[in-house]
């Protein structure tokens, strides 16, 4: 539920304690099964008189249900999103439920974490050629201390 914060904030529900505090909302992995997608009953509607805040940033309709998305109200509200790879940016500026929401900020951030996978692979394969089983015990016994290969 903290995908609301960044909106409480914006429309004053914290009256001045948090001016010039700015948001950034880290999307590490917004699979819409990790949204926080509340479905409401009909009768329930929107879910305004609990939420209190602008049903556009967190009202979104799928498949004809309406839908409450904390997720999308942390993105439409924040100032500025990021993520933990240029790869994953792109993915989600492409193919997330979201995207329109995300194409909104002009900069999003991401972070060139890691070693290319083709590289990585090479490496491997310059140590270890054609060997898996040897590869993971390298790697194993490198970054987890493993005395032997584990399964």
């Amino acid at each position: 539920m903290c995908g609301f914060v960044s909106a409480y904030v914006k429309s004053g529900k914290y009256k001045e304690v948090f001016n010039g505090t700015k948001f950034m909302h880290i999307c590490h992995n917004l699979d819409p099964l990790y949204e926080g997608r509340i479905y409401p009953k009909i009768e329930e509607g929107n879910l305004s008189w609990l939420i209190q805040l602008q049903p556009e940033w967190y009202v979104e309709y799928r498949a004809n249900k309406l839908v409450i998305n904390p997720s999308k109200c942390a993105l439409e509200t924040c100032d500025n999103w990021g993520t933990v790879s240029h790869s994953y940016k792109h993915d989600l500026l492409k193919d997330s439920p979201l995207a329109s929401v995300l194409w909104k900020h002009k900069h999003p951030f991401s972070f060139p974490n890691g070693i290319r996978k083709e590289d990585r692979l090479s490496i491997l394969r310059s140590k270890t050629p054609g060997d898996h089983l040897k590869s993971k015990k390298i790697l194993q016994q490198k970054y987890f201390k493993c005395p032997d290969l584990k399964d």
